[in-house]
């Protein structure tokens, strides 16, 4: 059962992908291998961001920035796909999900998260 969610949010290169790793070592889940974004020239070490968290970011960055009316419409399903991400976890008792835009998204993610928790 779903219990502890942690978010990492800061700047891109300040230690987060660090901070990240090292909570998941300390048993939180971060996802599948498929699902973890790896390792490049830009950081050799590893991002440690799940793909969907760091999509689903990118997708209410672009939202935050439309029309209102448009945006209106985009936030349920959006809310929606988030739940289902959180959800997917039940297995695990403990999520670390990390991603520079939380900072920016952080209180969508706030509700989502409540609401899962709650549920």
């Amino acid at each position: 059962m779903l219990k502890d969610i942690v978010l990492i949010i800061g700047m891109h290169r300040s230690g987060t992908s660090l901070t990240t790793r090292i909570v998941n070592i300390m048993g939180y889940t971060i996802g599948n291998g498929a699902d973890i974004i790896g390792a490049d020239a830009g950081n050799p070490t590893g991002y440690w961001e799940h793909r969907s968290f760091v999509s689903l970011n990118r997708k209410l960055l672009a939202a935050y920035l439309m029309p209102k009316a448009v945006s209106n419409f985009l936030f349920p399903k959006l809310k929606q796909k988030a739940a289902e991400l959180i959800l997917s976890f039940k297995d695990s008792c403990r999520i670390v999900l990390k991603d520079p835009i939380a900072s920016i998204t952080l209180p969508f993610w706030h509700d989502v998260i409540k609401s899962c928790l709650a549920g």
